[in-house]
């Protein structure tokens, strides 16, 4: 599991998807909006054009982002009080 703590030690080949998660991390808890929102982030995929979509799961407290053009996807946690976290104290 990636999580924000882990990444000052990431090897380099790494630190682009470190990079795409913060970015994600960012927009996500800008509004703190349970309803998706396109990120306009770009997808990771191979190929792949599409616009990451993010939102925040207030129950789970995880960021769900998903690519609605070929469906890569997955959750972000213990984002929470990382220096990328925008929610209100």
């Amino acid at each position: 599991m990636t999580t924000p703590a882990n990444w000052p030690r990431c090897p380099p080949e790494a630190r682009s998807l470190a990079s795409f998660l913060v970015l994600i991390i960012d927009n996500a808890t800008e509004g703190c909006s349970e309803v998706s929102r396109d990120t306009e982030i770009r997808c990771r995929a191979e190929g792949c054009k599409g616009s990451v979509l993010a939102r925040l799961d207030l129950e789970t407290g995880e960021i769900v982002w998903e690519c609605p053009v070929c469906g890569h996807h997955g959750l972000i946690r213990n984002w929470q009080k990382a220096k990328w976290d925008r929610t209100e104290p």
